[in-house]
């Protein structure tokens, strides 16, 4: 159930692995490792529920990811957010937006946004 294809999307796209950088990619489950550099991003599922039949276990999911930016100033948080979009939105829903805001412990712009996903089991 885990949307693991986030990341094979993000690093089959020029433009998105261009803002995350590739060694290592910045894009991490829940959390990045502390000193990460920016600009980052971090997915987490915040909801999901099964697609039940009546004649056996669910064949899917639909699954709800939350997608966060991290970034040193708004453009480049808004740009690496535009790059992870073009990158995974053929493959999901965008269901929710975060506006770009600034986090007033480290000085950092964050956004994002959530899709919803069908996963095959």
């Amino acid at each position: 159930m885990t949307p693991a294809i986030f990341f094979s999307l993000i690093v089959a796209d020029a433009d998105a692995l261009a803002a995350l950088g590739s060694n290592p990619v910045r894009f991490y489950e829940i959390e990045a490792p502390e000193g990460t550099a920016t600009p980052y991003a971090t997915w987490q599922v915040v909801t999901g529920n099964p697609i039940n039949v009546l004649d056996g276990p669910a064949p899917a999911d639909h699954v709800r990811v939350q997608l966060n930016i991290v970034g040193a100033t708004p453009d480049e948080t808004r740009d690496t957010l535009a790059a992870i979009r073009r990158a995974v939105e053929n493959d999901c829903y965008l269901t929710a937006w975060r506006g770009v805001s600034k986090d007033p412990e480290t000085g950092l712009f964050l956004a994002g946004f959530d899709t919803q996903h069908i996963i095959d089991n």
